[in-house]
């Protein structure tokens, strides 16, 4: 564990090779075997064996689970939970949640996955429980939900979206509330 260390402060390594190259990072924190081996970058949080493996110069990335964010050399800002979550994702300002969540994600950047499988390449964005896209124009953002999703009440197997218990009066409700008139959904 830091064996490379030279003016490096703040830092905690627990495990074979852990922090191995870092040399002048601060505020790291690897553990596990291998966790941000080659990691030069600051603020970084690794915990699984081989968790950000191949990190460099990447800041802010909060990592956890073995081979999580293993082969991203240079991402910023990411948070990646589950086994194997963004295995392969090159990019920065993405959160992954659930083991081998975009996994097949190669070069992109400020995604949203929650899955909980390998969807196979090509599939991650189609195929996840949840995809979405972060854009700091709000208008420009997407969520993706891949399932019947249920809204007040649960979500069945042939409906594609359930939503219950709406009110049944427009009364008191502002632009863009939703309200059951007589059973047909309405838009204030």
């Amino acid at each position: 564990s830091q064996y490379s260390l030279i003016s490096a402060s703040f830092n905690v390594a627990v495990g074979m090779q852990s922090l191995y190259s870092n040399i002048v990072g601060n505020f790291n924190t690897a553990i596990g075997t291998f966790a941000l081996q080659v990691a030069t970058g600051e603020r970084n949080t690794a915990v699984g064996c081989y968790s950000a493996n191949s990190l460099t110069s990447g800041v802010n990335n909060t990592v956890l689970g073995m081979e999580a964010l293993m082969n991203n050399s240079i991402g910023n800002n990411n948070t990646m939970v589950g086994y194997y979550t963004g295995h392969d994702n090159l990019g920065s300002d993405s959160v992954f949640i659930g083991c081998k969540a975009g996994y097949n994600i190669a070069n992109e950047n400020s995604l949203l996955f929650i899955d909980n499988q390998d969807r196979g390449i090509g599939n991650d964005k189609s195929n996840s429980l949840i995809y979405g896209e972060f854009n700091a124009v709000v208008a420009n953002q997407r969520l993706s939900f891949n399932a019947n999703v249920g809204i007040g009440g649960a979500a069945t197997a042939t409906s594609t979206l359930n939503i219950s218990n709406l009110p049944i009066a427009a009364a008191g409700l502002g632009a863009g509330d939703i309200w059951n008139n007589a059973g047909a959904l309405t838009i204030v």
